[in-house]
């Protein structure tokens, strides 16, 4: 495993105009299920393009395994559903203000179609939105063989479509991914 990270490592940076990575995600509950969900971990799967330099398009599949608060805990009353875990699929663009070589800061913006399964009985299905913003290291001119994001999005998971007995959920998601060209 070691010598593999090195031979990554030590590839050069050469023009890929697309990639797949993973990495792990923290799951930071907002507002409505704050009282009940207290945070959950999870991974993503991407693949994505980089077909133009500084708008890159990406679908990825998303997984969250939510930890609930004791019952004691939670405030508000009578209590929340039992959310156990969020499985996600994402169409995304990523905006580069600037040049990506010069400051590779980026903007991103997504479509979530998912489901949330709690023990409530309600529909689990979701449709929401997501808004961001990360960073991508290292990156060289014109795209990079392989690089690391970090990045924190704001996600509204059903806000779009939802079952009306369940709240809108609300999240941030603080995640490092580490991605590869193919």
């Amino acid at each position: 495993m070691r010598l593999l990270l090195v031979w990554l490592l030590s590839l050069p940076a050469i023009a890929q105009l697309n990639f797949t990575g993973i990495g792990p995600t923290v799951w930071i509950p907002y507002r409505e299920v704050n009282d009940a969900v207290r945070i959950g971990y999870g991974s993503s799967l991407v693949l994505g393009s980089r077909q133009y330099c500084q708008l890159w398009g990406l679908v990825g599949v998303h997984y969250y395994r939510l930890q609930m608060r004791d019952s004691g805990e939670i405030r508000r009353r009578p209590l929340p559903p039992k959310y156990e875990e969020v499985v996600s699929l994402e169409a995304a663009l990523r905006f580069f203000p600037w040049h990506p070589t010069q400051v590779p800061l980026y903007a991103h913006v997504g479509l979530l179609a998912n489901g949330i399964n709690a023990r409530d009985g309600a529909l689990p299905a979701g449709l929401g939105t997501a808004i961001g913003a990360g960073i991508v290291f290292p990156f060289s001119d014109p795209c990079c063989s392989w690089f690391l994001e970090a990045s924190g999005q704001y996600a509204l998971w059903n806000i779009l479509l939802r079952d009306e007995a369940r709240p809108i959920v609300r999240s941030w998601l603080v995640g490092l991914h580490f991605r590869l060209g193919l």
